[in-house]
């Protein structure tokens, strides 16, 4: 069941310090939170929204459902399995129409170190390690795309790619950032 906390706005808190202390959220509020709203957050469930009357009693105002929030530790392995997955299918592309071997090698080297970091991101205990896989590939694909960027001068198709793998290696860094970096 998700754990649920009471949160009160500090413009809310207009009574005296006892308040924390003769709360009791099951029978009734204290006289002093005459007026106010109580705000019980539930990690799926939305805000349930109480008002307390002059009576002492618990009314329920209502529901306000609010959109899931998702961190990017949520989107770091679907950014490593879409983004080796195009890796792959480029290499195999550039291959079949071209014949080049070396953008098929790159292809699959990509889309099985990707693929690593995708497996890897997926234990809590190897997570760091899949998103340093992560970071590291999309770091050395964006190393290759702008060498190649920079020696051929045509923009298709690695100033794209170049854009991709810059995007994905400050997905993969931001999410390591995340769990590391306390938010104050």
């Amino acid at each position: 069941m998700a754990s649920m906390y009471a949160t009160f706005a500090t413009s809310a808190l207009k009574c005296s310090p006892c308040a924390a202390t003769e709360f009791r959220a099951r029978n009734a509020a204290a006289s002093c939170f005459e007026g106010q709203r109580l705000v019980l957050k539930s990690s799926f469930a939305g805000e349930q929204v109480f008002s307390f009357s002059k009576r002492q009693e618990i009314t329920s105002v209502g529901v306000r459902n609010r959109a899931p929030t998702a961190s990017l530790n949520d989107y770091a392995p679907l950014t490593a399995a879409v983004y080796g997955a195009s890796l792959l299918g480029g290499g195999l592309y550039a291959y079949t129409r071209t014949g080049s071997t070396s953008s098929l090698g790159g292809g699959i080297t990509g889309g099985i170190a990707l693929g690593v970091a995708f497996f890897l991101m997926q234990v809590p205990e190897t997570r760091d390690l899949g998103e340093a896989v992560g970071f590291g590939a999309a770091v050395l694909f964006a190393a290759i795309f702008a060498i190649r960027l920079a020696s051929t001068g045509k923009p298709v198709p690695s100033g794209p790619l170049l854009g991709l793998s810059a995007a994905t290696s400050v997905i993969f860094a931001l999410s390591y950032l995340e769990t590391r970096v306390p938010l104050s």
